[in-house]
C-alpha cells in the first residue's frame, strides 16, 4: 500500500507508521511550546522550522537515492535539537498538566530518535 512512498523496504506500512508517529510527536511538541512560551517566541519558531525540516528530511532519507549518509547526521541533529528545545519548554512551563504531557511526548520522541539510528544504518550502511 505504501510501496510508492518507501520503495525497497520490506515493511513500508510499518515504516510509514513510524515516520508518521515521529512527525506527529514533533508537531505535538511544537504546539506545546507555542502554548507554554508563546507562538512568536524564538523557541517555538525554531521548533516549527526544525519540525518541518525533520519531516521532509526523514521521508527523503528513507527513499533510496534521494539524500545521502551525511544528511542523516544533519537530520539526527535537527531531531535532537527539537528534543532539547522541548526539554527547555517542559522546564519553563508553569502548568503542571502541560509539563507532564510535554515530558511524556519528549520521552516518546527520544525513544523514536533512538530507533531512527538503526533505520538509517539499514538505509545507508547495510545495502
Amino acid at each position: 500500500m505504501f510501496e510508492w512512498l518507501f520503495p525497497g523496504w520490506s515493511n513500508p506500512l510499518g515504516l510509514t507508521a513510524f515516520v508518521g508517529l515521529r512527525i506527529l510527536l514533533n508537531v505535538a511538541l511544537t504546539v506545546l511550546a507555542a502554548r507554554a512560551v508563546g507562538r512568536r517566541a524564538a523557541t517555538t519558531v525554531a521548533m516549527t522550522a526544525g519540525t518541518a525540516l525533520s519531516a521532509a528530511m526523514v521521508v527523503l532519507l528513507l527513499r533510496p537515492g534521494v539524500l545521502g549518509y551525511t544528511a542523516s547526521f544533519v537530520e539526527l541533529g535537527v531531531q535532537l535539537a527539537i528534543v532539547v528545545l522541548g526539554g527547555y519548554v517542559a522546564y519553563v512551563d508553569r502548568s503542571a498538566k502541560r509539563r507532564v504531557v510535554t515530558t511524556t511526548a519528549l520521552v516518546a520522541a527520544l525513544a523514536l530518535l533512538l530507533f531512527t539510528i538503526p533505520l538509517y544504518g539499514e538505509a545507508f550502511v547495510a545495502p
